[in-house]
């Protein structure tokens, strides 16, 4: 389900959340990144039984989706229930940033990330 209502201020931030997230993506696929996060994700995919194959190919389809997302901020219906977290996440490091320009957006849209996690857990029930 897709919420019609989006103004340009919150398309513009997601968009934002979405670069920030590809961003770290691809700094993980290519080992650019804090090596506590590399050896965190290693770690991580060790202990999940996961190859690293399986793992870079998990970070180029991730990658792609929050590329499709910025494009279309407004389908945020395209995510599924383990990358809304994520999402949340980006913006609650971003939030303060972004409520010193436009308050009222950041909880249109924290409101709106929370209706599609309702709408998602009312669709899976």
């Amino acid at each position: 389900m897709e919420i019609s209502s989006w103004s340009l201020e919150e398309i513009e931030i997601v968009r934002e959340l979405c670069q920030h997230q590809f961003s770290s993506l691809r700094r993980l696929y290519y080992n650019k990144t804090d090596d506590s996060v590399v050896e965190w994700a290693k770690k991580n995919m060790i202990e999940a039984g996961v190859s690293e194959e399986e793992f870079k190919k998990s970070l180029v389809k991730r990658a792609r989706l929050y590329s499709s997302l910025k494009k279309n901020p407004t389908k945020l219906h395209l995510i599924g229930d383990d990358e809304m977290p994520m999402l949340k996440n980006v913006l609650s490091v971003f939030e303060d940033e972004y409520e010193d320009v436009c308050p009222q957006v950041v909880k249109s849209l924290w409101a709106k990330f929370f209706l599609y996690d309702k709408l998602r857990n009312f669709s899976n029930n």
